[in-house]
């Protein structure tokens, strides 16, 4: 499998957006950003959203990859290559948010690197349909930032 930046139609993209955010969500950040990928043979099986701002800090705004291969390591590589990326670039701080009820979500990043930074008290409060995730409301946005490890030279 390869990773690497995304620079064709982002409609190709979207259906896997959707996996991981809602439809009127991501309309307010399709169009910007940088996309990277994950592709297996020809075909395109992950993806994420980075938005960069004038800081240097990245968040990686949307992270999914195909119902079909989810399981099996794919987005860990996409990740973790998407961080490598980021950091060779000089960016000093790479955040990504998910809902408390994320239970998978919050471990997959915190496997990661990822520590939980932030809370974002009622975030989801007001999204109709509510969030429901293993049996949990999903009422606040947890933050996670990637320090990245210290160089020992």
């Amino acid at each position: 499998m390869i990773v690497k930046e995304f620079t064709g139609d982002r409609a190709k993209v979207k259906s896997l957006l959707l996996l991981a955010d809602s439809r009127e969500a991501i309309e307010q950040y399709e169009r910007q950003g940088r996309i990277f990928v994950v592709m297996k043979a020809e075909e395109i099986v992950g993806v994420v959203l980075v938005l960069i701002d004038e800081e240097s800090h990245a968040e990686l705004k949307n992270v999914a990859v195909a119902e079909k291969i989810q399981g099996q390591g794919v987005g860990k590589l996409l990740v973790q290559k998407v961080l490598s990326y980021l950091l060779q670039e000089g960016l000093n701080k790479v955040t990504v948010c998910t809902a408390n009820s994320s239970i998978g979500n919050l471990a997959f990043y915190q496997k990661l690197g990822f520590r939980i930074t932030g809370v974002r008290v009622g975030f989801f409060e007001s999204y109709d349909p509510p969030v429901i995730e293993h049996g949990i409301l999903g009422r606040d946005l947890i933050v996670l930032s990637y320090d990245p490890p210290l160089k020992t030279d």
